[in-house]
């Protein structure tokens, strides 16, 4: 008598939790490459236009690894798909999500001129707050409780890793630093969760790869006609195109967005394969938050290696204990959010 065995399908969590993790580990390196190529190969020049030169060289190069990848790859990974740009559907949240993405990203490489990499993780991971928030009212979510626990959990996690004694000292430039919060924190967060939350519009219209190609398009475009105009208003249009062709000319730089946009592409693919699997945006966002804990000791690594690759980070113990403190709370915020998915598995 023959006996046949049936193997149980993997749980629909476990596939969301595996590509959002993989896009947290490649988010993790995205975020440390581009503070790289802030502190150690930007031209010399004011912070603005700085961050102009690297949003406008980065969204280029970004687009030529992406059609590049989309090529190679999109034809041996059948889930991913093959370039075609045809599908109409896709085309209104992903050109959003395009703006969106070039809103963030400039916040968040302008901040990089200021603070070190600790700091900007830190700030820009209360955006999942805004994601459980906005999902819960479109009633996405009906019990919020799954998910408000571990993102305050995280929340709490991120600011604690990004402790600074210098914060609560008399010498503090307290103007200067509510003007980063504002520009960082508030635009950095409220566009990149209407990033997130557009994309899985997108996705549900198309496949992975088109999205994060058009995406990326949208992007380049967009940040591009922002930059110049801008530069031409203060009149640094000189200024920019020197610092641009700074970055362009620097083999090492080159070299390091190839490897920056590797990783985007990737990333952004297996989070856009993440939510195409998911009910909501709020579980994925939560793990892929992993990139916030991996994000402490890898800046501390990075300024070993490489000295001012993440920024003039902390020396005294009390700073590093907390921080490293907050990195083991962001990491039990994903622990709870993934004990809650295996109950109600």
């Amino acid at each position: 008598m023959s006996t046949i065995t049936s193997s149980k399908p993997i749980p629909l969590w476990r596939i969301v939790f595996f590509y959002s993790a993989i896009s947290a580990l490649l988010l993790a390196g995205e975020k440390a490459i581009d503070s790289i190529v802030s502190n150690r190969y930007l031209d010399n020049v004011d912070q603005f236009t700085s961050a102009s030169s690297y949003i406008l060289v980065g969204g280029w190069f970004g687009v030529g690894v992406s059609i590049l990848l989309a090529f190679v790859f999109g034809n041996l990974l059948h889930k991913v798909g093959n370039i075609n740009l045809n599908r109409r559907k896709m085309y209104k949240p992903t050109i959003k999500a395009g703006l969106a993405g070039a809103g963030f990203t400039f916040a968040f490489l302008f901040g990089l001129q200021f603070l070190d990499l600790q700091l900007m993780y830190a700030f820009t991971a209360p955006y999942l707050l805004f994601v459980v928030f906005k999902e819960w009212r479109q009633g996405k979510i009906s019990q919020v409780q799954t998910f408000l626990l571990p993102a305050i959990i995280i929340v709490v996690g991120s600011m604690l890793s990004a402790y600074d004694p210098a914060w609560f000292s008399s010498s503090t430039d307290t103007g200067t630093f509510i003007a980063l919060a504002a520009v960082v924190f508030v635009s950095y967060n409220y566009l990149f969760a209407t990033d997130e939350l557009l994309q899985k519009e997108a996705v549900d219209a198309a496949d992975p790869m088109n999205v994060q190609l058009l995406r990326a398009i949208v992007l380049a475009i967009s940040a591009s006609i922002s930059v110049i105009a801008i530069a031409f208003l203060r009149g640094e249009e000189v200024a920019l195109a020197n610092a641009s062709l700074h970055l362009i000319n620097n083999a090492e730089a080159r070299a390091m967005l190839l490897l920056l946009f590797v990783f985007v592409t990737f990333g952004l693919v297996a989070k856009l394969m993440a939510k195409s699997a998911s009910e909501n945006v709020s579980q994925v966002v939560l793990v892929i938050a992993g990139h916030l804990a991996i994000g402490v000791p890898l800046s501390f690594l990075l300024n070993r290696l490489l000295p001012g690759a993440a920024g003039d980070l902390p020396t005294s113990e009390e700073t590093i204990s907390v921080r490293l403190i907050g990195a083991v709370v962001l990491g039990v915020g994903i622990w709870v959010l993934l004990r809650k998915y295996q109950r109600k598995a």
